[in-house]
């Protein structure tokens, strides 16, 4: 609100330093205080300009930044989130979802006979949505973003066999585009398996560059931000 209210007074000054150089403008004899007066305004002028444009990239990186940061709450952080809530219900579905590599050896999960259905269910269907939001994010919108990343996630979920089960019976649900993008990311879990974080990001790489995931964005014009990710072995 802050910068609406500052980029409106600059604004407010611009339009009346305009009408004072137009009425200044109208004699016929200037001596040099005029010559300096003049200059003063359009030097004004010109830093108004200057600064109603600051104020308004200022509001777009502050927006951007924004919704990057809902971006990752909505579709990241929530996916976690509910795996943590449903961990006692369905032990088996959320360690399914994380590789071997990635759980420390002393961790202890309690296991139970069977997973709650409705628990892996919310869970499933959570994950999917999310995919979905993201693919449409880069689709449909003009974003500077590093797709990878999202992938190496994405990747991560999709070793789970049970998951996969769940998106081939509920796959008829989604639209063409994400049940291609999603399809994707089962058969490079499967094919691919990482052994580490290294590997991981390999294949975020690898599934980023595909032909599958270039014909996905040239049905929009667009070509896949696809970012080198610079992966240490921890």
């Amino acid at each position: 609100m802050s910068v609406i209210i500052v980029t409106s007074l600059v604004v407010l000054v611009i339009a009346l330093l305009y009408v004072i150089k137009v009425l200044l403008s109208k004699g016929q004899d200037f001596d040099k205080t005029f010559t300096i007066i003049n200059t003063i305004i359009q030097l004004l002028l010109l830093s108004g300009v200057i600064v109603s444009a600051l104020g308004y990239f200022s509001s777009q990186t502050q927006s951007e930044r924004k919704k990057k940061e809902l971006l990752t709450e909505d579709n990241w952080l929530s996916v976690y989130r509910l795996m943590n809530e449903n961990a006692d219900k369905c032990p088996r579905f959320v360690r399914s979802l994380v590789y071997p590599w990635q759980i420390p050896h002393h961790t202890a999960i309690q296991e139970t006979p069977t997973d709650d259905f409705a628990a892996v269910q919310t869970i499933a269907f959570s994950i999917f949505q999310s995919m979905q939001n993201i693919i449409i994010y880069f689709l449909y919108y003009n974003v500077d973003d590093n797709l990878n990343l999202w992938l190496g996630s994405f990747l991560i979920w999709a070793r789970s066999e049970t998951l996969r089960t769940f998106w081939e019976n509920n796959a008829v649900m989604y639209d063409p585009e994400t049940r291609a993008f999603i399809d994707l990311l089962f058969r490079a879990a499967r094919e691919h398996p990482p052994n580490n974080v290294k590997d991981l990001g390999k294949l975020s790489e690898l599934v980023c560059s595909s032909e599958e995931m270039r014909a996905l964005f040239q049905s929009h014009n667009k070509s896949p931000p696809c970012f080198k990710l610079d992966v240490q072995m921890t």
